[in-house]
C-alpha cells in the first residue's frame, strides 16, 4: 500500500490528480460517518471511504489528516484507506457554515456545510424545496 509515491495535496487540488494516485491530504470533518453510510465521512467536499469501516471516532469539526488511494466517483473525489491509522484526528474546533444564495451551490459544495435563508415552497417525507429568489434547490433529509 505504500510503496508507492504519495502526494500531499491540498482537498481542492484532489481533482487534479489521476484515480490510483496515492494522497495525503488535511482537512475538516463536515458529514461523519453514519450520516450517509457507516463506509465513508466527508472532509471539505471529499469523500473518505473505508470498506471495513475502519475510523477513529469522529466529529464535526475535527481537523484529520488522510492518507489514501485517490479515486473519482460521479458524485466527485474520494479517498480509499486501508488501515485506522489512515485518518488521524489533529485537532478540533467549531465549523462556520457559509451563506450563499441557491445560484452560487454547484457540486463544488458537495459534503460542505452551507447556510441558505429562503422560503419552503415544497415538504415531503424525505426532502423539501427551498426558493431564496435567485433560484430553487431541493435537500434531502436522511434519518438516523
Amino acid at each position: 500500500f505504500y510503496s508507492k509515491q504519495v502526494f500531499s495535496v491540498m482537498p481542492e487540488d484532489l481533482i487534479n490528480y489521476a484515480s490510483g494516485d496515492f494522497v495525503k491530504t488535511r482537512g475538516v470533518v463536515t458529514v461523519v460517518p453514519g450520516v450517509f453510510s457507516d463506509r465513508y465521512f466527508y472532509i471539505e467536499g471529499v469523500q473518505i471511504y473505508s470498506h471495513k469501516k475502519f475510523f477513529p471516532k469522529l466529529s464535526e469539526g475535527d481537523m484529520v489528516s488522510v492518507l489514501g488511494e485517490l479515486s473519482k466517483t460521479k458524485a466527485g473525489v474520494r479517498i480509499k484507506t486501508n488501515n485506522l491509522k489512515d485518518v488521524l484526528v489533529l485537532s478540533h474546533s467549531d465549523i462556520v457554515a457559509e451563506k450563499l444564495n441557491v445560484e452560487d451551490i454547484d457540486e463544488t459544495y458537495l459534503g460542505k456545510v452551507v447556510r441558505l435563508t429562503g422560503d419552503i415552497i415544497e415538504l415531503k417525507k424525505n426532502r423539501f424545496t427551498i426558493d431564496d429568489g435567485s433560484g430553487e434547490i431541493t435537500v434531502y433529509i436522511k434519518y438516523i
